[in-house]
């Protein structure tokens, strides 16, 4: 661990278990409806205003949904592994970082 708990590796963390965290929580909104309620309020307020940065995105779900409501998404995460999963999801059109 470094200064204050900070994992220097959490990059690499992240990335070796990125495929996992995919397959586990890539279509959990399918269980969150109180989750999806506010993504869709937050879609409706702001489709057509610009991007939206989904800070920490993951596997690119919630990008996903987001982009699937007319959002323009920029996914942004620690994890190269991560950005690359949310790359390659055809069911997430966002632009991945």
């Amino acid at each position: 661990m470094g200064e204050r708990g900070w994992n220097p590796d959490l990059a690499g963390v992240y990335d070796r278990v990125a495929g996992a965290y995919a397959e586990r929580y890539f279509t959990e909104l399918e269980r969150k409806p109180f989750d999806r309620e506010l993504l869709d309020r937050f879609a409706a307020d702001l489709r057509g205003r610009g991007p939206v940065c989904d800070l920490g995105c993951g596997p690119g779900h919630v990008g996903r949904y987001l982009a699937e409501r007319g959002v323009e998404v920029i996914g942004v995460d620690l994890s190269p592994g991560m950005v690359a999963l949310a790359r390659a999801e055809p069911r997430a059109p966002l632009r991945a970082r």
